[in-house]
């Protein structure tokens, strides 16, 4: 079950402080909501696939984290919902090492992970 959880950051009036909506995922495939920003993935029982959306906001900013450390077992793919807009002139990245985490910059045609 994916759920949203809370906000990872600060509220508090330091400068440059960043707020992140915290998404848990645990089931596959994960279709990212619009107020995703930080995505948990927990590949404890099973492969997970996330998908990008094709056309988000140009400079919009995904981060892709393996929080329990399985991906080595069970890998996260991440792609975009058709498959077709490319992540770094691929159509999938596979997170394959445990508490491995990606960043994913859209540009207005493509992502690039950084």
């Amino acid at each position: 079950m994916s759920q949203a959880g809370s906000t990872i950051g600060s509220s508090s009036p330091i400068p440059g402080a960043l707020d992140y909506n915290y998404t848990l995922v645990n089931t596959s495939p994960y279709v990212i909501a619009g107020s995703d920003a930080f995505l948990g993935v927990d590949s404890s029982s099973i492969a997970i696939t996330i998908e990008l959306p094709d056309a988000p906001s140009t400079g919009r900013v995904y981060i892709i984290k393996d929080i329990a450390g399985n991906a080595a077992a069970n890998n996260i793919t991440v792609t975009t919902v058709g498959g077709t807009v490319l992540i770094d002139a691929a159509t999938s990245e596979n997170m394959n090492a445990s508490y491995e985490s990606l960043q994913f910059l859209f540009d207005g045609t493509e992502y690039h992970i950084f």
